[in-house]
């Protein structure tokens, strides 16, 4: 698996795992510190030294907060690294991954670490609002009415019988394969009444794109589409690099950021995903 990182990948990778172990001695040094209480409370009357047994309660309601919150980073922590090594092995055979050159990146709006990540973060959801909409977009009308027409054309070529003469006898074959009854008959109508089909089917894509855009789908080319879906990819992977970046100089500076969730693997790890074409080159 991690042959396949780059020597700063795999170092950040190994530190990450680190950080893990350490948020896993926190918590049994805090869970120590419980029991010592507990025993402590065991080996005491609360009669005889009330004041004593409070301050162990209020010692041990404290620790148990603090294992809560250890263990919820612990959580967090150990799922970020397995989400990595879990992308890492996902990868294609042969793949290769290479640094992203670095960038000192900055916010205008902002010199506060905590506050660059959530400005980062609010312009990444709207991008991904963005891009849901643009994957969800439909062709043009006209696109559709054209793959319609070529559809009845070729259901009635197959629809048209084969007709000659043979000594003196006229010859009627249709087409063999057929997948069913249903299809010879449409075929068949498609040869005969080609037009009413077409039309049909017009109607019927009028009201398929009437009820798309009541539910607010957009308009687009799918090859608009495709170069706008590409357009926003490369601005979300910049972006989460931005975002990685105040991350790593936050904990520099000691203020722990936890990254999301759905933070990209590839951006945390500071490399990218190389095509053959940039590996031949």
């Amino acid at each position: 698996m991690t042959a396949k990182l780059t020597a700063k990948a795999n170092a950040k990778l190994s530190r990450l795992a680190d950080e893990v172990d350490q948020a896993r001695s926190l918590i049994d040094l805090t869970m120590q510190r419980i029991s010592e209480c507990h025993v402590a409370m065991r080996n005491m009357s609360e009669d005889a030294d009330p004041d004593r047994w409070a301050a162990l309660e209020a010692e041990v309601e404290r620790l148990d907060g603090r294992r809560q919150t250890e263990q919820a980073r612990h959580a967090c922590l150990a799922r970020q690294v397995a989400r990595l090594r879990s992308w890492l092995d996902s990868l294609p055979v042969g793949i290769e991954l290479a640094d992203v050159p670095v960038v000192e990146w900055h916010r205008d709006e902002s010199d506060d670490l905590q506050e660059c990540v959530e400005i980062v973060r609010i312009e990444i959801e709207q991008i991904l609002s963005t891009r849901k909409s643009v994957a969800n977009s439909v062709p043009p009308v006209e696109d559709l009415y054209i793959q319609a027409d070529r559809h009845v054309e070729a259901l009635a070529k197959q629809g048209a019988p084969s007709i000659k003469v043979e000594n003196g006898q006229l010859s009627v074959q249709y087409v063999s394969g057929w997948s069913g009854a249903a299809y010879e008959a449409v075929a068949t109508m498609a040869w005969l009444c080609a037009d009413q089909l077409v039309d049909a089917l017009h109607a019927r894509i009028d009201e398929l794109r009437a009820d798309e855009l009541r539910r607010g789908l957009i308009v687009m080319h799918p090859n608009d589409r495709k170069r706008k879906l590409a357009d926003l990819d490369h601005r979300i992977r910049t972006l989460e690099l931005e975002e990685e970046h105040y991350i790593v100089q936050a904990e520099g500076n000691g203020i722990a950021i936890a990254r999301r969730e759905k933070a990209s693997p590839a951006a945390v790890l500071g490399v990218a995903v190389l095509g053959k074409r940039e590996i031949a080159a």
